[in-house]
């Protein structure tokens, strides 16, 4: 299994890794969105920072490739077409006298 489809795995030396600052300043937003978006597990990252160095923010970096599957996640799609709606049969029986 290539380790670049396992979601656990580190990214690999070909993916630039960016800083907090730089996916908020691609994503026009705040340094903040983005830290919130790696909070609700929805980015991606890796926290490079000692580990045991109370009230220190993380030091997050993210893969280029996290990135841009990040965004095709967000893509708006084509909606699709609309399924030929069913001609249902009325089940009463109408009787003429």
């Amino acid at each position: 299994m290539s380790s670049e489809n396992h979601p656990d795995s580190p990214p690999s030396f070909g993916n630039a890794l960016l800083t907090i600052n730089e996916v908020a300043s691609k994503l026009h937003t705040s340094r903040d969105s983005v830290e919130r978006l790696i909070a609700q597990g929805s980015l991606r990252a890796f926290n490079i920072s000692p580990r045991g160095r109370a009230g220190r923010r993380p030091n997050w970096r993210v893969a280029s490739g996290d990135l841009d599957t990040f965004l095709e996640g967000r893509a708006n799609r084509a909606a699709p077409a609309p399924a030929a709606r069913k001609q249902h049969r009325s089940n009463m029986v109408t009787f003429i006298e």
